[in-house]
């Protein structure tokens, strides 16, 4: 009752003067303006809280108060407003705190009311509140786009030094990183592939880029990592898991298989992805073909960390048997355009070092001799039509690597280039039953450098994050591959084009030279999660190198075949299977069947 009175009395009588105090920059009458409270009106208290109200959107004060005086007179009684505000100072630096995950002079561009560097005291400006909004706006905008998560807490003068603005912001932590359901790997091999660690602001995509590296190893059925919940967020503190399942990697396999030449081998093989758990890979292959062109073996050795810097290391020893020109799946090999092999007798080792998460450098060495397996000059059709060399290689390798991929062994967007720089030596030794004025190089020891290139790129319209159980994409990919030889090589030594991994639709190998370049783009339409369907075409070839021999004519300058075609993919414990079916420029066509991925 008292209350409602005092009111009621405090709202009778008109207002004698209102009077702006504590105002330095700010003119009264500017203040003033934006009252609807006059002097002459009847006091109204509500009306003049609400002015209060206006002055504080004002932006320019960090404190608006308000009393009323009441005057007696002989006129009557009348009031006196004073307004009371506190401009804010001007800003002369501004401070971030709070921040670990994005850079401080990164987030200082944001900031609207910066002043600029080396300001004079006239052009700086005070600070006023409807910076505020802008500011914070851009500024968790920016976490987002970077798939961080980051909230600004606050905006304002500090307390001690008001002169000095600070931006308070409250990143997302990682408090624990755990992995469940993996009993093979060891520990120590997950803190190598998880580059997510505790103590650190959590980045949505690094934690993908984990996903990926895990899933890219092929050591587990599921992989399934957690994600922020909302009251974690709000909490600013994540505890992250990795959910796996894992698979068998060890896989032995004995049979018949069909070889290059489209005859049944038998083969005998043995390999394993994560060998005792230790992310270590063994291999042992053998095949012994049925033609009497004797067996080919191979010993494979991988690791992925062989020291802090996720250095790697692969090794490789083997004496294998190459068949080049090979007509394609299902073909006959009667004809003479079949009939060269070659036997590669020899070992490489390579380093490859990351110096950030998309780009590595690698070093690597080689070292071969090979044998012509049909130095016979003669064959049921005639003579041998190719060049015999035998030899020996050497060479030291330099790689650039950028690795863009979402996912190495099956990826739907991002960019591959590798870069080869091969400087290297070759000993030439003509085969003695062909004839010297048929060897085109005479023996001798030649130098040589290659310089070739790998680009790869990937586009998929779907945009939904991958998964264990979402892998599959309409996928459109790219390749342009090729390389130049400058120096004297062996026949076996050149760029080939043809076949499987270049120009579908041609015999395997079928261009050769010291320079070549080919194209490819594939559609990848997913029918089931292992099954998919590919339209392709194929565009390139080979040029400058030794001349053509019988039907297989060869040209010295550029000179592009294409090919085209349907095929399908199985994806299996072996490996991706590849068969497809190609029609070439001359009116051809072929089937190409092969264990790996095309690109």
């Amino acid at each position: 009752m008292f209350m409602a009175v005092a009111a009621h009395a405090q709202d009778s009588g008109k207002i004698d003067d209102i009077t702006i105090r504590g105002n330095k920059r700010d003119s009264s009458f500017a203040i003033k303006s934006t009252m609807r409270v006059k002097e002459g009106q009847l006091l109204n208290v509500g009306a003049l809280k609400d002015d209060v109200q206006r002055i504080r959107d004002m932006g320019w004060f960090a404190k608006v108060d308000y009393t009323t005086t009441p005057v007696t007179s002989a006129a009557g009684n009348t009031w006196k407003v004073t307004i009371d505000v506190q401009e804010y100072e001007v800003v002369r630096e501004v401070a971030i705190v709070g921040n670990s995950a994005i850079k401080t002079e990164e987030l200082l561009k944001l900031v609207t009311f910066r002043p600029p560097a080396n300001a004079k005291e006239e052009d700086l400006k005070p600070f006023n509140n409807s910076d505020l909004k802008p500011t914070a706006d851009a500024i968790q905008k920016l976490y987002a786009e970077k798939k961080l998560f980051g909230q600004v807490e606050g905006v304002g003068p500090d307390q001690y030094h008001p002169s000095t603005v600070v931006i308070k912001i409250k990143e997302l932590m990682v408090n624990s990183v755990t992995v469940k359901g993996n009993f093979a790997t060891k520990p120590s091999v997950f803190n190598k592939l998880i580059k997510t660690k505790p103590g650190e602001p959590f980045s949505m995509d690094k934690w993908q880029r984990d996903y990926n590296r895990i899933m890219t190893t092929n050591w587990f059925e599921k992989v399934n990592p957690s994600l922020p919940t909302t009251a974690e967020q709000d909490e600013g503190s994540v505890d992250l898991v990795m959910n796996l399942d894992d698979a068998h990697t060890g896989l032995f396999n004995a049979g018949v298989v069909l070889d290059p030449q489209n005859s049944l081998a038998g083969a005998v093989s043995y390999s394993d992805s994560n060998f005792m758990g230790s992310g270590q890979t063994i291999g042992f292959n053998y095949t012994q073909a049925t033609k009497g062109f004797g067996g080919s073996v191979s010993l494979d050795y991988a690791n992925p960390f062989v020291d802090s810097n996720d250095t790697s290391f692969r090794a490789s020893i083997y004496d294998r048997l190459i068949f080049h020109f090979t007509n394609g799946l299902g073909t006959s090999t009667t004809n003479s355009s079949s009939q060269y092999q070659e036997r590669r007798t020899g070992a490489t080792m390579a380093f490859t070092r990351p110096v950030s998460e998309r780009q590595s450098f690698g070093l690597a060495s080689r070292f071969e001799r090979i044998n012509v397996q049909n130095a016979s000059s003669a064959t049921v059709n005639g003579p041998v039509p190719y060049v015999q060399q035998d030899g020996e290689v050497g060479s030291f390798g330099l790689s650039s690597i950028t690795n863009r991929r979402d996912f190495d062994f099956d990826p739907a967007k991002g960019t591959y280039l590798r870069v080869d720089l091969e400087p290297g030596y070759s000993v030439i030794r003509p085969v003695s039953t062909v004839p010297p004025d048929a060897r085109q190089v005479k023996e001798g020891r030649y130098a040589f450098v290659k310089l070739g290139f790998d680009l790869r790129t990937y586009y998929t319209p779907n945009k939904k994050p991958r998964s264990d159980k979402d892998l599959s994409r309409d996928v459109f990919a790219l390749r342009l591959k090729g390389g130049t030889v400058s120096g004297t090589v062996p026949f076996f030594e050149q760029y080939f084009a043809g076949g499987n991994d270049s120009v579908r639709g041609y015999n395997e190998d079928r261009f050769w030279g010291r320079n070549m370049v080919v194209a490819t783009f594939e559609y990848r339409k997913p029918i089931q999660e292992q099954f998919s369907l590919v339209t392709f075409f194929d565009y390139g070839g080979a040029w400058g190198g030794y001349s053509g021999v019988k039907d297989f004519e060869q040209s010295v300058n550029a000179k592009f075949h294409y090919g085209y075609g349907v095929g399908i993919r199985f994806r299996t414990p072996l490996g991706p299977i590849r068969l497809d079916y190609a029609f070439n420029d001359q009116g051809s066509s072929r089937a190409h069947f092969m264990i790996g991925t095309s690109f």
